[in-house]
């Protein structure tokens, strides 16, 4: 049978230990209850939640629509979660100076005991979100060839790009939902919702409800568990 993680058990492990933790726990979250289907990428077997979710996004990102609000913050997060990715797609070594300078300024680093690798771990979840749904144009994290030349990955598991990009996107806003269990990570949680509420609200709205949508499948499991 199998067994269930509850979110509580990280409190057991250092901040930024957690939040890799509850990345990679996400993983096994979409492909257990079966978030979007690994064949067929896209659209008849998405989550409506997490599709409704991811097309938001597109939509906010792309600048399609947006109110002047959403452009604001739409510049703000593109100077902040910087895209250090040439256009060949290899690695920008100045820009990724860029981004350490701006890892090393944040609030969270000069005000608390974490290090600058700890306060990196809680930004490139919000920068990987960012490149995933932009295919790279925008933020940082995994590099543009992980999306799309990814090549025993794809053959093994039957994906593509766009399914990483999912992938990566559930990971990261699901280790995101576990944030208020851990002090120092609450703390870079209510700076984001300040910095960037738009975007936040939309993935605490999301969360919420896939949240829920995962303990109701939690639930069932272990009704068949217990029959």
């Amino acid at each position: 049978k199998n067994k269930l993680l509850y979110m509580d058990t990280l409190n057991n492990y250092g901040s930024a230990d957690k939040h890799t933790l509850a990345h990679e726990i996400g993983h096994h979250v979409h492909y257990q209850y079966n978030i979007f289907n690994r064949e067929d990428q896209f659209q008849e077997n998405m989550n409506p939640i997490f599709k409704n979710f991811y097309e938001e996004l597109e939509r906010f990102f792309s600048g399609k629509g947006n109110t002047p609000d959403e452009n604001r913050e739409l510049r703000s997060l593109d100077n902040t979660f910087i895209n250090y990715y040439n256009e060949d797609g290899t690695t920008n070594e100045e820009l990724v100076d860029a981004w350490t300078t701006i890892v090393r300024s944040n609030y969270l680093f000069q005000d608390s005991d974490l290090s600058g690798t700890e306060v990196s771990f809680f930004m490139t979840a919000i920068a990987d979100t960012i490149a995933a749904v932009t295919k790279s144009k925008m933020g940082n994290g995994h590099s543009p060839s992980y999306f799309s030349t990814y090549e025993p990955y794809v053959i093994s598991h039957g994906v593509d790009g766009d399914n990483l990009r999912h992938a990566e996107v559930f990971a990261n806003t699901f280790s995101i939902s576990t944030w208020n269990k851990d002090p120092e990570m609450k703390k870079f949680l209510d700076y984001l919702r300040k910095e960037f509420p738009i975007l936040m609200k939309k993935i605490d709205d999301y969360n919420e409800k896939m949240m829920e949508h995962i303990r109701i499948q939690m639930g069932h499991q272990i009704e068949q568990q217990n029959d």
